[in-house]
C-alpha cells in the first residue's frame, strides 16, 4: 500500500511538473504571439502611412500632369499663333523683296544717306563726349580756382593780421623808446631802472621761415615769394633744429609770401620753422 502511494505521489508530482512546464511554454508562446501582433500592427500602420503618402503623391502627380497638359495645350496654341505670324511675316517679306527689286535705286540712295547719317551721328557723339570731358575739366578747374582763392584769401587775412600785429608791436616799442621813463620816475622820487635795449628784427625773405600754419586747410604761409624766385610747384623741406620734419609744395606765390600745401610731416609744423 505504501509502495502504491509513493508511485501515486511521484506520478502526481511528475504530472504537475509537466502541467507547469506546458503552462510556462503556453505563456511564453502567448507573449511571443502578442509581440508579433504588436509588430504586425506597427508594420500595418507604417504600410497605411505609406499608402496614404503614395495616394497623396499620386494626386499631386495627377495635378502636375493636368498642369503640364494645360501648359502643353497653351504652348501648342502659341505655336500655332507664331506659325500664323510667321506666315504673315513671310508674306510681308515677299512683298518687301518685290518692292526692293522694284526700287533698287531708291534703296541704294537710302543706304548712302544712312551711312552718311551714321557717320554724322558718330561725329556728333564724339563731339558730345569731348564736350562733356571739357565741361568736367572746366568745372574741376573752377572748383580748384575757388579753393585756391579761398585759401589765398585766408592766407592774406592771416598775413594781414600778423602784419598788423607786428606794426602794433613796433609802434608800442617806438612809443616806449621815445618816452623818458627815467624823468617820470625821478619826478615821483623813485629809483631809475635801466632796461635793456629792445631790438625789432623784420623777417627777411632769404631767411626761409614759416609765417603761419592752417592745419584745418592743410597749408602754410612762408616768407618767400616771387621776389625770391619762388614759383608754383616748388617743393621745400621743413627743418627744425637742423632736422627735416616734413615737406611743402608751393600752390600760390605773391611778391613776398607764398602759400604751400603740406605734403608730408613727421612732426606738427609751426610758425618760425625753417625751410630749405
Amino acid at each position: 500500500m505504501d509502495q502504491k502511494m509513493k508511485f501515486i505521489i511521484i506520478g502526481l508530482v511528475g504530472f504537475s511538473a509537466i502541467c507547469l512546464f506546458l503552462f510556462f511554454q503556453a505563456t511564453s508562446q502567448q507573449q511571443v504571439l502578442l509581440r508579433e501582433t504588436t509588430d504586425l500592427k506597427a508594420e500595418n500602420a507604417t504600410l497605411l502611412n505609406k499608402i496614404n503618402q503614395l495616394e497623396n503623391d499620386l494626386k499631386q502627380n495627377q495635378g502636375r500632369t493636368e498642369s503640364l497638359r494645360a501648359e502643353r495645350d497653351k504652348v501648342t496654341q502659341e505655336l500655332r499663333d507664331l506659325q500664323g505670324k510667321f506666315d504673315q511675316l513671310s508674306k510681308a517679306r515677299d512683298e518687301l523683296i518685290r518692292e526692293k527689286n522694284d526700287n533698287l535705286a531708291i534703296q541704294d540712295s537710302f543706304k548712302t544717306a544712312k551711312s552718311e547719317n551714321d557717320a554724322l551721328n558718330l561725329k556728333l557723339k564724339d563731339l558730345n563726349s569731348r564736350k562733356e570731358v571739357l565741361d568736367k575739366k572746366v568745372q574741376s578747374l573752377e572748383e580748384e580756382k575757388s579753393t585756391m582763392e579761398k585759401r589765398l584769401n585766408e592766407m592774406e587775412a592771416m598775413f594781414a593780421d600778423k602784419a598788423a600785429l607786428i606794426d602794433s608791436l613796433k609802434n608800442e616799442l617806438d612809443a616806449v623808446k621815445s618816452s623818458k621813463p627815467e624823468a617820470a620816475l625821478e619826478k615821483k622820487g623813485e629809483s631809475v631802472v635801466e632796461l635793456p635795449a629792445i631790438v625789432v628784427r623784420s623777417t627777411s625773405p632769404s631767411a626761409g621761415k614759416i609765417l603761419a600754419v592752417n592745419t584745418e586747410s592743410n597749408f602754410v604761409v612762408i616768407n618767400l615769394g616771387i621776389s625770391s624766385g619762388v614759383k608754383v610747384g616748388d617743393e621745400f623741406n621743413v627743418l627744425r633744429s637742423g632736422k627735416s620734419i616734413g615737406s611743402i609744395v608751393v600752390i600760390q606765390a605773391r611778391d613776398n609770401i607764398s602759400a604751400c600745401d603740406i605734403k608730408k610731416v613727421s612732426t606738427a609744423l609751426k610758425a618760425d620753422d625753417n625751410i630749405g
